[in-house]
């Protein structure tokens, strides 16, 4: 009888480090799953992240064209991107690899701006967009061509601005400051603090 009962107790303790061996493994397992990219430090797994920070729906090649008002209904800028993840509760998505082309009145060239990283605001139409690993990068009129780390289109004003490092280059010519504003009615570029110009002969 009581080597029968101690039998059972064995057999009690083998199933109870069976269990903790299972669950050391399944927690392992957790620990060694894929980050979110771009987001260092940051699981992937759902029970990390907040519900409204979720994606609704997941797009590649993501097409936005804003037109002005009929009758005229001329195009006023375009967005792509290689990804968007629409957050339908925030009326937003998160863009990667974008490029939007502002198109002005009149015969004013296309002006581009691209960048690794944005997010738009699809009730208000205004956006962001971030250089992460490098400079983005806006292609003005004249050769010009913007460098800065962050710039945020207000759809309202119909203008760009950061008040972030910027450097304009182009036809001999180098500007270096802080904080910038480009019209798209005008098509005018302001630095508004800290310039320092550059020119080069050609």
């Amino acid at each position: 009888m009581v080597f029968r009962r101690r039998y059972e107790w064995l057999q009690l303790l083998g199933l109870l480090l069976l269990v903790a061996v299972v669950i050391e493994s399944v927690d392992g397992w957790l620990s060694r799953r894929d980050f979110m990219p771009g987001v260092p430090g940051e699981r992937s797994s759902p029970s990390d992240l907040a519900p409204s920070d979720l994606p609704d729906v997941v797009i590649t090649g993501f097409e936005f064209l804003h037109t002005s008002p009929e009758p005229a209904s001329r195009p006023i800028w375009s967005l792509t991107a290689g990804a968007a993840e629409l957050l339908e509760r925030q009326r937003a998505a998160e863009l990667r690899d974008l490029r939007a082309t502002f198109t002005p009145e009149g015969e004013q060239s296309d002006v581009v701006l691209s960048g690794e990283r944005g997010r738009i605001d699809l009730q208000r139409m205004n956006f962001e967009v971030i250089g992460v690993t490098q400079p983005l990068s806006l292609q003005l009129a004249d050769q010009y061509r913007l460098t800065t780390s962050r710039l945020v289109w207000e759809n309202a004003a119909g203008s760009l601005a950061t008040d972030q490092p910027v450097r304009l280059t182009g036809k001999g010519l180098t500007m270096t400051g802080t904080g910038l504003r480009w019209s798209l009615p005008d098509g005018t570029v302001s630095i508004l603090h800290q310039v320092e110009t550059v020119i080069v002969p050609l």
